[in-house]
């Protein structure tokens, strides 16, 4: 699982992509991690999914932050019956 296949800051706070992470014994499902800075020491503070774990989704691929505003790619997730169509999601922290 290589966590920082994709990286975003912004201000304070990291979110880093693990699209080939296993997520509840789903292969490549993936994961993303989100961090904050303080007093010199990132410290963990959430892992991200879609909450489908499917195999395959790369949930992950891509990542971005600005402020509070987290987008996150699943570069080969399933939407509508389309296989490998790719979704974003959006989370706010």
């Amino acid at each position: 699982m290589p966590l920082g296949f994709s990286v975003n800051f912004s201000g304070n706070k990291l979110v880093a992509g693990a699209p080939y992470a296993e997520m509840c014994g789903a292969v490549n499902h993936g994961k993303a991690y989100v961090f904050e800075l303080e007093n010199g020491i990132w410290h963990h503070q959430a892992i991200l999914s879609n909450g489908q774990y499917d195999i395959n989704d790369l949930f992950g691929f891509s990542a971005a932050i600005e402020s509070n505003n987290i987008i996150i790619g699943a570069e080969q997730d399933t939407y509508l019956n389309h296989n490998s169509h790719g979704r974003l999601y959006y989370f706010n922290r």
